[in-house]
Order: structure tokens, then C-alpha cells, then sequence
């Protein structure tokens, strides 16, 4: 707005004042931020950059049923969020905010969540609340925001799509309260089959009056100080017409800005920009082009973490194009990074050269000691010619990999060429909505999270990996990096008169804890996992995983539940630590949670859960296996003091696509005894030395089928409308075989499925496996939404036929177009790529993931079956024993069974006077015992019938004879049922596929 004349006149001599006393300028030369330029003159005004357009496009498969638990998650607190607390579905159940400034970390998760908020506010206040939905690890960002009246049912504002980061985000700025009470936030996704994973919920309640802008104030060197209470109203008299503010910052600040745009709420209400600045001599502008209405005035809110302390700027607009300018009030909040005691580490391994051409570039930080992460941040400093050809990744000590980004900002070459910024799961906004990288902290992009390191021993050394992906004449350098690990506070301690006792404990090395498990399709197993990307566990070689050799089942839903833990006259702080790894699809799919809960299932609380995008990156043409580290966690649950409780750990997944899952170790949970009580610890139960023979090979070699498993690739790139040239996306498999079967799985949106073909290719082979579904049968095929299907040879029914009026309307296992037999023969390794074609104008997609599925065969090779020789009563076993549990089922040596046993196996049962000398692994004592060895297949080799024998003893080769049991008829029982033996004499004719037998006399 133009000032009155008056007030003019005394600006002017104030400028005159400061011309005549440089040191007025050359103090806000001192105060600015150092990683911007000078104040800009007016030869060379600050410039504007909008955000990078953006589409709330989900991961492209309907979420599949209701999961998730209603309890707080945890979350780390840089950004000093408030953590959002279930059930708060009600405004009777809300959860009420801490503060009247502040910023709250939630979750719209499961399907159909609300999340509500309470606060109190008094007559004549004015609300300001947005959500910043960007970093949603789903990509789905359409947030519905509503405030309620102290009723917690009347709708005072509601908002659907004023908002931009992300896309059809909600923001409310200035709702007037009209009487003094308490209200209520509620937060939502526009659809109730989808979720916002997370959501930043900031809240400001303004009181009293704004300060009115002092004019001229359309440049940065002009702008107005905010004032501490950040209220400002204004007026913008043209299209040209802009307003600049001020304030000073400290570096890890947050801002919130909200710009009302009909304070009067009269519905006289105009489109205006919000920026934030200044970096690099830009700011980095907002805008959304909704319409408001007298019930839904239009709204901006902004948000921007600083690298940096210095002067900052906000600025008041109109948008590039824009006709429409009036009133407004301006909301500004200032979040300060929570205190945390935090290492920052520097690389000293640089610079590296970046490209050109595709090539990888690699540069270490060595950490001394081991300080355990409680949060990570990563600032990088680097050049490329176009930005869009990087792909960062980072690798800890213990070899997990996670993804920073991936072509992010500028793909015209030569402009924003520099990236300076820190990566902080707690910053404002993720790094890929602004091409512009130098200057703010940005969140990673949003399908990649640093609190996978949350817990690791930080000890050892890191590697950054870039990746310029594009073989062309573009490269760049990185110039530096650093990490800041922030360690945990210490656990609470005892109060006066109590002392810290252990109630329970397991590092699950000799036993298995006494932990129990089940549920549809249960893979949980105790022992040493082997399969990367998890095949380690935290400490020693034995721990809990789902699927100690592989990956979990195909719709499971499994537990593994902890034995009663007794708080009985204990106090607290009762603190739970546990140490877990995991690698899980895209919590759309699959779900994973801890629990801690009393006996039975009552009074549960959620010590974690899983909320992120499925686990693996595409860097280049490699997929990159990502995985969570070994972190140790722990939490404070006093309030279960006194109780019997148990700890329970979840994992669920769909109908496809599966990962290796999650693995458990190193359980503990310690309380405090009053002076003077008695306490009983949960004891682990005590081993009893079970020697396991070690069979001897059946030297038949025989081509052995592989284990099928996937390779993928989220590209998560658009499909180009009516391009027949489409998009094309690589991943590597790398071991070697020679090709079996081969099934493929694609997930891609699209609103008209009839318009997409989909070809794979390998060693200059290439199949389409879904050309144009319902073409040519139709004209223009199958109008449905989406796809999630999985091709293979063996399927039942043709994609070409399928097309549901559910979403995705392609779902399931199907035949493809042409047969995916084609590649049968060939090495399996290599190079394999999709190609997504659009053939139709008009509706549009995104190629979000595939999958290479194999199976193959590797060379003939001696293959050990699992039945043994019977030792006589007095042998002394010489081999080592294997130590199980009497609840495990074996899968390569026979395992000796109580007499009372009745054995499925192909062994012979030992003694149970046979005494081992080598190391055994103890049994529970209560368990029963019950064998059910699967020997490993020997492809080509079928065993005969058994034989009928009628003796009753077998003479061994030492000469000493064991008298076996006979079976109905007088006949001897035959080896099948389960009997064993160390000593081996070599292949009988009677028993052909069984080497260790003797013949009977």
C-alpha cells in the first residue's frame, strides 16, 4: 500500500539519515545471511523461483485393507515437533497441542484416519494452521484441514487444496474466533482409501492487532522488521506492486509463513504469491490458484528451514501473470531447532570428479568411536553441468545403503549449476520441489529417510556415492561433505530409595529367548540370517528374522511375541530397549510395527512403525538394495509398571512384491525396585545339549532350481502421452544362471490403461507383456485406472482380457501378450529394461515400479540329504552338534528325538544314551519335540519304495549291534521313520537315495 503523505515525508528524511551515515548500511551488510550475495541494488533485482509443478500421484496400487494401530509413533525432534498421539479420531480423543505456536509430526494412516487437535483460543484471535504434506513417502499430498468450533462439530473454516507443498495441500489463515473456548484442528486425506505419511501440522494463534506495513517497502533493502510476534497487515496497490519483510535467523531456524488474503473475510479476496528468500539473491516463491469463497477464504503458507544465521526475508506479491491485488495479513512463525548434543564430521577425501559420462564417484568420512545416531543430517556442496543426471546415495559402516536423491533440480545444462544445502529428515521441505539447490536445508526426497540410520553405532566409515547417470560431455565436481550425527539422551535412572533391576534380557546367542511366533504365513525364525541385505545381526550370529534365508511370505501377517515380562512391585521409568534392521515394501502394502502391551493384547502402545517407500533406489542402471542398519531403540513405558506385559513384533505384507523384512535382536527390559521388595526376573529357558549329526553327501549331481526371487526398480518417472518412443527404465541382475522361468512384475498409473504397452528387454530380446489391453477387441481398450499386475507364462487368465471397474482395474497375475519364455536359456545377469509406451493422447501416467523375477539353474553339483547312520548306544559323537530348540524345524541334519518321538524323516533315531562331546544348542525344557526335516530336493532322483526288512538288528561295520524296534506284521521299521546314525558305510543297493545305510542282516 502507498503511505500517507505525512508518514512519506518522514521515510524520505529517514533515508536521507542513512545516506548520510554509512555505517547504518554497512550494518546490514554485516547481518546478512553469509551464503547470500549482497543486498541486491536495482541493476540487479532479487529474482523469483517457483515451485517445480507438481501432481498428488500415489505409488499407483490401492492401499489394501485396514492396518496400522492407533498409537503414537516415534520421531525424532530437530525440528522440536510435537508427535501427533492416537486414537485422536475424535474430538473427544483429540490430542491437544502443546503450544499456540508450534508444529506437530502425524500420520493419516490407516485408511480412513482423522487426526484431531485441541487447543483453546479467546475471542478475537485468529487462527493460522497449514499442512505440509511434500515429504509423504506414498507421494499422495491431498490433505483436507478443518477447524471446529468448542462444539468440536461446528465447522468454523475448512480448506481442500489452498496449499502447495504438496499439491492440493490445505491451509487456513486468519479464522476469526468469535468466542473464547476451546477448538479443534482436524486433519484428513481427501480420500479415505489413502494416507499422508508424514504430514507437518503448523498451528500459530495470533492475539491483539497486527502491525501495519510501513511504505516503501518493495525491496529487500527497504523491507520492514517483523515484528517478535511476526503479525503484519498490508496492502498490495498493483499487479506490480510487492512488500518486502524482515528477520534475523539462527541457523536451523524453521519458518512459517500464512497470508491471509480476505482479512476482512468481506470475500473481497485476490491471488496472491508468498516467498522466501534470500539464497543466492533468489527466493523461492509459493502460489496456488484456488478459488475462495466466503466460507473457504484463499490462503498461502510457506515453509523454509536455514542453513544459515543471518537476515532473512519475506516477501508479498502478486504471481507471474497475475491481475488481482488487495489486503492481506501476514502470519509469520519461527520454529527453532530442538538442543541435541550433535558431532559434526568433515570429509577430508575431496574434491572427486563427477562425470562425465556414467560413472560413479565415491568419498569417505571415517567416524571415531561409536557414538550411536539419534539423527543424522548430511550437508553436501557440489557442481554439476545438469543436476537431473545425480544420483546420491549414502552407505554406513555396517553396509546398508539409503538413497539422498535422485535428479533433482536443474535438467537445462548450465543453469544451477551449484548445490549447497543439508539433508535433515526434520527440515521444512524436501529437496525436489525448487530447481534451485543452494542456500536452505531440505528434507531428502521424499521416498528416502536418514532415520533408517536412527540407532546404528556411527563408528567406521561412510561412504557418499554420486552417480552421474547420463553418458554425455556433463560433469562437475563434489567440492565437500560432511555429516552432524546427533547422539540420544541418556536413559532415565532410578529414583531416590529404588534400585535398577533387569527384568528381562536375551541376545538371543544361546537360546531363542523364549519368544513365540505365528500367523498366516509365519516365516519368523531364530538363528543366522544369509540373505542380504540382511544377513548379519546386531551382536554374535544368532537373532530373530522373518525368513532367516530369504524374504517373507506373499500375504502374511505374522508375530513374534516376547514371554510375560512381570513389572509385579516395580516402578519406574521402565525402559524397553531392542535393536532391529529391516527392508519393507512401501507401507501402502506392507506393514511393520513394535508393540508393547499388556499380557493378552490390552493396553497396547506403539513403539514403532513402519511409514516409508519401499526400500530400494535405482542408481543409474543398478537397483540399489536399501535397508535400515542395526539400530538400537529404545523407550520409556513407566506407566506399565505394576503390570504383566509382553513385547510384540509385527509385520504383514500383500498378495506381491516382498523384501527381506525384519529382523530382531539384543531384547531388554529394565525397571526399579523400591528398597526392600522382592523381585523374581523373566528367566530365559535353560539348554540341554542336542548333538546334530552331519549327514554324509549323496554324490548324484543334479541340476538344483534356485529360489525365485525378485530385482527391482522404482523409477517412479512419467509415462510421455502419445509418444511412441515412451520411457525406457534399467536395472541389473547380477548374479549369474542359466534361465528357467522368468515373471515380471509392473506397477504404473495411468487414467486410461488401453493406451499403454509395456515391453522388457534382455540380450537384445524383447517381449511386450502388456500391449494395449482391449485393443484390438475395442478402439481404444480398457479405460480403467492403473496397473499392479504380475506376468508370467503359467498364469490362468490373459491380461489382454482384463479390465476391472475396481482400482487398479489390472490386479493380480496374468498371461502376458507374448510369452516371457523367450528369455529361457539364456544367462540370467546383465542388463534388463522396460520400456512404458502411451499410444493415445489425452490421459497420462507414471511408470512407478518393476520387477525381474528369476529362476535358474546352477552347475550338477553333490547334494547332502538329511538322514544319518545309527550309532550304537555307547558311540561318542565326534561331529558338531548344532544346538535347536525343540520348536525348530530343521532343514539339512537330522536331529535326534525322545524315544516317544514319532519321526517323519528319513533318519534313524540315536541312542538316548549317546553322549556328545561337541558343542550342543540347548532345548527349552518344556517344548515337545517333533520331527519335520525337509531333505533338500535332488532334481531327477526319485526314491524307490521302501523295502520290507525282517530282522531286528543291523550290523555296523564297527562290529557293535543295535537292536531297532520293529514295526506292525514283525517287519523292521524302516530308516524313513526317523533313526540316525555318525557312521556311514557307503550307498546299498536297497536304499539307493540314502548313502549312510547299511544293509540289513
Amino acid at each position: 500500500m502507498h503511505a500517507p503523505r505525512t508518514l512519506r515525508l518522514l521515510l524520505i528524511v529517514g533515508l536521507l539519515l542513512a545516506v548520510a551515515i554509512p555505517g547504518s548500511l554497512a550494518l546490514a551488510r554485516t547481518n546478512a545471511a553469509p551464503d547470500q550475495a549482497p543486498l541486491p541494488t536495482q541493476a540487479e533485482p532479487p529474482k523469483a523461483i517457483e515451485l517445480i509443478p507438481q501432481d498428488d500421484v500415489d505409488e499407483g496400487k490401492t492401499p489394501d485393507g485396514v492396518y496400522g494401530s492407533q498409537f503414537a509413533p516415534y520421531q525424532p525432534l530437530d525440528q522440536a515437533f510435537q508427535a501427533e498421539v492416537e486414537p485422536n479420531n475424535t474430538a473427544a480423543t483429540a490430542t491437544a497441542l502443546a503450544s499456540n505456536d508450534g508444529v506437530v509430526w502425524g500420520a493419516v494412516f490407516p485408511n480412513g484416519d482423522l487426526d484431531y487437535f485441541s487447543f483453546t483460543a479467546n475471542a478475537g484471535d485468529r487462527i493460522y494452521a497449514a499442512v505440509m504434506t511434500s515429504f509423504s513417502s506414498n507421494g499422495s499430498t491431498d490433505s483436507v484441514l478443518s477447524l471446529f468450533a468448542s462444539d468440536g462439530t461446528t465447522v468454523v473454516e475448512t480448506d481442500d487444496n489452498d496449499g502447495s507443498l504438496g499439491s492440493s495441500s490445505s491451509t487456513i489463515a486468519g479464522a476469526n474466533i468469535v468466542s473464547s473456548g476451546a477448538y479443534f484442528l482436524q486433519v484428513k486425506h481427501f480420500s479415505a482409501t489413502n494416507h499422508l505419511r508424514p504430514y507437518h501440522l503448523h498451528v500459530r494463534v495470533q492475539s491483539g492487532s497486527p502491525t501495519a506495513e510501513v511504505e516503501p517497502n518493495d525491496t529487500p533493502g527497504t523491507a520492514n522488521a517483523l515484528p517478535a510476534f511476526g503479525w503484519m497487515t498490508g496492502t498490495t496497490s498493483s499487479a506490480t506492486d510487492a512488500d518486502w519483510f524482515s528477520l534475523a535467523l539462527n541457523a536451523g531456524d524453521t519458518i512459517y509463513a500464512s497470508l491471509d488474503l480476505d482479512p476482512t473475510r468481506d470475500n473481497t479476496q485476490w491471488n496472491g504469491s508468498l516467498g522466501i528468500g534470500l539464497f543466492s539473491n533468489y527466493y523461492l516463491t509459493v502460489n496456488d490458484a484456488s478459488v475462495g469463497s466466503a466460507t473457504n477464504p484463499l490462503s498461502e503458507a510457506h515453509f523454509m528451514t536455514v542453513r544459515e544465521t543471518g537476515t532473512y526475508y519475506i516477501w508479498v506479491g502478486v504471481p507471474a501473470g497475475g491481475t488481482t491485488f488487495g489486503d492481506y495479513n501476514l502470519s509469520v512463525s519461527v520454529h527453532p531447532a530442538a538442543p541435541e548434543t550433535c558431532t559434526t564430521y568433515t570429509s577430508t577425501d575431496v574434491p572427486q570428479t563427477l562425470g562425465p559420462g556414467a560413472t560413479t564417484a565415491s568419498s569417505t568420512i571415517t567416524v571415531p568411536g561409536n557414538p550411536r545416531i539419534a539423527d543424522l543430517n548430511v550437508t553436501v556442496e557440489l557442481t554439476h553441468t545438469v543436476m537431473t543426471e545425480l544420483d546420491v546415495t549414502l552407505m554406513a559402516p555396517g553396509g546398508n545403503e539409503v538413497g539422498l536423491f535422485t535428479d533433482v533440480g536443474q535438467s537445462t545444462a548450465g543453469v544451477f549449476v551449484t548445490m549447497t544445502t543439508t539433508l535433515d529428515d526434520e527440515a521444512a521441505i524436501p529437496i525436489a520441489v525448487y530447481l534451485l539447490q543452494p542456500g536452505p536445508a531440505f528434507e531428502p526426497e521424499n521416498v528416502y529417510r536418514l532415520d533408517w540410520f536412527d540407532g546404528q553405532d556411527a563408528g567406521g566409515a561412510w561412504t557418499l556415492k554420486l552417480t552421474d547417470d547420463t553418458a554425455n560431455t556433463n560433469g562437475g565436481t563434489l567440492l565437500g561433505w560432511s555429516m552432524r550425527v546427533c547422539e540420544p539422551t541418556p536413559p532415565p535412572v532410578c529414583p531416590g530409595g529404588t534400585t535398577p533391576v533387569t527384568v528381562y534380557s536375551s541376545d538371543f546367542e544361546a537360546t531363542d529367548g523364549g519368544f513365540t511366533h505365528s500367523g498366516t504365513a509365519d516365516t519368523w525364525a531364530w538363528g543366522s540370517p544369509t540373505a542380504a541385505p540382511i544377513n548379519t545381526c546386531n551382536g554374535g550370529v544368532n537373532c530373530w528374522k522373518t525368513n532367516l534365508t530369504g524374504l517373507y511370505n506373499v500375504s502374511s501377517n505374522q508375530d513374534l511375541v516376547s514371554p510375560n515380562i512381570s513389572l509385579a512391585g516395580l516402578v519406574g521409568p521402565v525402559v524397553v530397549t531392542w535393536s532391529q534392521k529391516y527392508q519393507i515394501e512401501s507401507a501402502s502394502f506392507d506393514h511393520a510395527y513394535v508393540d508393547f502391551r499388556e499380557v493378552g493384547g490390552a493396553n497396547p502402545s506403539r513403539l514403532w512403525e513402519w511409514y516409508g517407500a519401499t526400500m530400494t533406489t535405482g542408481v543409474g542402471a543398478v537397483t540399489v538394495q536399501e535397508s535400515a542398519g542395526w539400530g538400537t531403540r529404545q523407550r520409556d513405558l513407566s506407566s506399565y509398571a505394576g503390570q504383566n506385559t509382553e513385547l510384540v513384533f509385527h509385520l504383514d505384507g500383500d498378495s506381491s512384491i516382498q523384501y527381506a523384512g525384519l529382523a530382531v535382536d539384543d531384547v531388554s527390559v529394565t525397571a526399579c525396585q523400591p528398597a526392600g521388595a522382592t523381585f523374581t526376573p523373566t528367566v530365559t529357558p535353560t539348554v540341554t545339549p542336542t548333538p546334530t549329526d552331519t549327514p554324509t553327501p549323496t554324490n548324484t549331481p543334479t541340476a538344483t532350481p534356485v529360489p525365485a526371487g525378485f530385482t527391482c526398480s522404482t523409477p517412479n518417472v512419467a509415462i510421455p502421452d502419445n509418444n511412441p518412443t515412451g520411457v525406457s527404465d534399467t536395472l541389473n541382475v547380477g548374479s549369474t544362471g542359466t534361465l528357467n522361468d522368468v515373471n515380471v512384475f509392473v506397477r504404473a498409473t495411468h487414467t486410461w490403461v488401453g493406451d499403454t504397452s509395456f515391453s522388457v528387454t534382455h540380450n537384445a530380446t524383447s517381449v511386450t507383456v502388456v500391449d494395449r489391453p482391449g485393443v484390438p477387441a475395442s478402439t481404444f481398450g480398457c479405460s480403467g485406472d492403473n496397473i499392479t499386475a504380475t506376468l508370467d507364462d503359467e498364469a490362468a487368465t490373459p491380461v489382454e482380457n482384463e479390465c476391472a471397474a475396481s482400482v487398479p482395474t489390472i490386479n493380480g497375475t496374468f498371461i502376458p501378450n507374448n510369452a516371457l519364455s523367450a528369455f529361457d536359456g539364456m544367462d540370467q545377469s546383465g542388463a534388463w529394461t522396460i520400456t512404458a509406451v502411451d499410444a493415445a493422447g489425452g490421459d497420462t501416467g507414471v511408470l512407478v515400479e518393476w520387477c525381474v523375477q528369476t529362476e535358474t539353474s546352477v552347475p550338477p553339483t553333490a547334494t547332502p540329504t538329511d538322514t544319518a547312520t545309527p550309532e550304537p548306544a555307547t558311540a561318542t559323537p565326534t561331529d558338531t552338534a548344532t544346538p535347536e530348540p525343540a520348536t525348530a524345524t530343521p532343514t539339512d541334519t537330522a536331529t535326534p528325538e525322545p524315544a516317544t518321538a514319532t519321526p517323519t524323516d528319513t533318519a534313524t533315531p540315536e541312542p538316548l544314551t549317546a553322549t556328545p562331546t561337541d558343542t550342543a544348542t540347548p532345548v527349552p525344557p518344556t517344548a515337545t519335540p517333533t520331527a519335520t526335516n525337509t531333505p533338500t530336493p535332488i532334481v531327477g532322483v526319485i526314491p524307490p519304495a521302501p523295502p520290507v526288512c525282517t530282522a531286528s538288528t543291523l550290523d555296523f561295520a564297527n562290529s557293535t549291534a543295535v537292536t531297532i524296534p520293529t514295526g506292525p506284521g514283525g517287519n523292521l521299521v524302516h530308516a524313513d521313520c526317523g533313526w540316525r546314525s555318525a557312521v556311514s558305510v557307503g550307498p546299498q543297493p536297497e536304499h539307493p537315495h540314502q548313502s549312510h545305510i547299511e544293509r540289513p542282516t
